[in-house]
């Protein structure tokens, strides 16, 4: 809901930039995998692009402990160099998802181009896909198409025990929703 107001007041490079840093110092200190979410435009600004992989480069055991979740755009302004991005922090060792797939911009060209590792489905798809035909056949042909590809696969919006059955059903083994667990702040670092 703020995104559009921080990009209007010339700030969201300043907030991603310091958001990055946080992460990443969580991290380095609690040893803990953290997964990011950026706008595929981020990765195409030299200094979020540059800041992700100094740090990545100089402690490549944490990328090991990073996935970016990468929220598609309309429009790629530069390809090539994103497809060069993505591969050099996957090179790195971290771990590149496509975030809530299956709505907004989503399309099956983005899979093709980018050199991703996981596909998350969207939530609006896997929320009805105990009661709806067409959000089962959706999610159906989204599963075969990463299994086509070698793309790992994650199911968003667990809500329910019939959810969860039929999520497993299709062959997702990775799942995240309320039934499987809340939100919660994270543990106290070890001593």
């Amino acid at each position: 809901m703020f995104l559009p107001q921080i990009a209007q007041c010339n700030i969201y490079k300043e907030l991603t930039l310091e958001l990055l840093r946080m992460n990443f110092e969580t991290i380095r200190e609690r040893r803990c995998a953290i997964s990011l979410n950026l706008n595929l435009t981020d990765l195409l600004d030299d200094d979020i692009y540059h800041t992700i992989h100094n740090r990545l480069g100089e402690a490549q055991s944490d990328a090991r402990l990073c996935t970016f979740e990468l929220l598609e755009e309309e429009q790629i302004t530069d390809l090539p160099l994103l497809q060069s991005r993505i591969a050099s922090l996957r090179a790195l060792g971290a771990t590149i998802s496509i975030d809530d797939f299956g709505t907004g911009y989503s399309n099956f060209t983005h899979l093709f181009a980018l050199d991703i590792d996981v596909i998350k489905i969207d939530g609006s798809l896997i929320r009805d896909i105990h009661t709806s035909e067409v959000s089962r056949k959706l999610v159906e042909s989204i599963v075969a198409f990463a299994r086509a590809s070698g793309k790992r696969i994650t199911a968003e919006f667990i809500h329910s025990a019939e959810v969860l059955e039929h999520v497993r059903s299709l062959g997702i083994t990775h799942g995240q929703g309320f039934y499987l667990g809340k939100p919660a702040p994270l543990p106290d670092a070890a001593a």
